[in-house]
């Protein structure tokens, strides 16, 4: 199996992070889904939406929103600080990204074990679930976000 990090020689470093965190994403994203929908498909008997839960839901959606935002910028603030190579960017891009997905995904999966554990509520889930799925995308590792963590480790001003 090859790497897929490997860098082909006419392709821009940037480039390759971006095809190569792709599938990653989108296998994280199917992952987020499946696990929901099993859920609240075949694990929980008679799913209910109660205020609780989607309150819960609700913290562990702001959570999953802001923490890889914050995660990831503090990570690429400190690479910057001690003066990462221009080479090296990427790889540092990629460490602060694998960060910010767990920090992502684990209160989506919190909720899993909540709806586990409380038998029929399933707010939490049908909250912080799409939630951790849009963050990942928009936040954490989708084509875009991955651009703006390159430029920010490479900008100085991008503080």
């Amino acid at each position: 199996m090859s790497d897929p990090f490997a860098k082909r020689p006419s392709e821009n470093p940037d480039q390759a992070l971006i095809i190569a965190m792709t599938p990653i994403t989108i296998a994280f994203v199917i992952g987020l889904f499946v696990i929901g929908a099993v859920m609240v498909l075949f694990v929980v008997t008679e799913p209910a939406v109660r205020g609780v839960g989607l309150l819960v839901g609700v913290v562990l959606g702001l959570v999953s929103w802001f923490a890889p935002r914050r995660i990831i910028r503090g990570a690429l603030d400190r690479a910057r600080d001690r003066g990462v190579e221009p080479s090296a960017v990427p790889d540092a891009v990629r460490s602060a990204v694998f960060t910010g997905i767990a920090a992502a995904e684990v209160p989506a999966l919190v909720a899993v074990v909540l709806v586990v554990e409380s038998g029929h509520d399933v707010g939490a889930l049908l909250v912080s679930l799409p939630v951790a799925i849009v963050s990942l995308i928009f936040n954490v590792s989708g084509p875009d976000a991955l651009r703006q963590h390159l430029a920010r480790l490479r900008e100085p001003s991008a503080r």
